[in-house]
């Protein structure tokens, strides 16, 4: 006969245990073709908590907060690798800055659920040297009003771009000039 607390501490050492957050120091780091360099801490988050399965930061968790990673993404690729039965729009290396707002947009409405509710003003950006673009929008998810902050680039027919999202109140604001400091000193690899 087996003993129940023994049956049941097996039971509990053998559970999965959920991925921790990384700790991501004010320092140089790579995410794939991007290099960023936070001001602040940041918390790398495990894959089951990322957007469209791109490497994703936050400060406070994802549901007030996050700067998600798209580095070189390909020509006839889409922004996010989605689980759900809908496809995105692909990415392609001739785009100009304006239908790459276009399929941000798109693809994050249809991959979070989310309504664009507000556009913001498409400005250039230098990214490492070359050619880039910012823009902002606002958008709403699960009754929350959000605010989102995109940087990117175009380099060797490839798509780099950092995606910051918050709630409108508080936390939006609360870390946008150290996202604002990244997107102007992001490196591409």
């Amino acid at each position: 006969m087996i003993d129940p607390m023994t049956a049941r501490r097996e039971r509990l050492t053998t559970c999965p245990r959920p991925r921790p957050h990384t700790l991501v120091k004010p320092e140089p780091v790579k995410v794939g073709g991007i290099t960023a360099s936070p001001s602040n801490t940041w918390n790398a988050v495990p894959i089951s908590e990322r957007i469209g399965g791109s490497p994703t930061w936050t400060k406070d968790g994802v549901a007030l907060n996050s700067i998600t990673f798209f580095p070189a993404v390909k020509d006839g690729k889409p922004l996010f690798k989605s689980t759900k039965k809908e496809t995105h729009s692909p990415f392609t290396a001739d785009m100009l800055p304006n239908e790459i707002v276009e399929i941000v947009e798109s693809s994050l409405a249809k991959e979070l659920g989310a309504v664009i509710t507000n556009r913001g003003g498409l400005k250039p950006l230098s990214i490492d040297g070359g050619p880039g673009f910012q823009f902002n929008f606002d958008f709403v998810q699960n009754s929350i009003p959000r605010r989102a902050f995109v940087a990117g680039t175009i380099k060797n027919d490839s798509l780099h771009l950092i995606f910051y999202q918050a709630t409108r109140l508080y936390y939006y604001d609360k870390y946008l000039h150290d996202v604002l400091t990244m997107a102007a000193n992001m490196k591409l690899n």
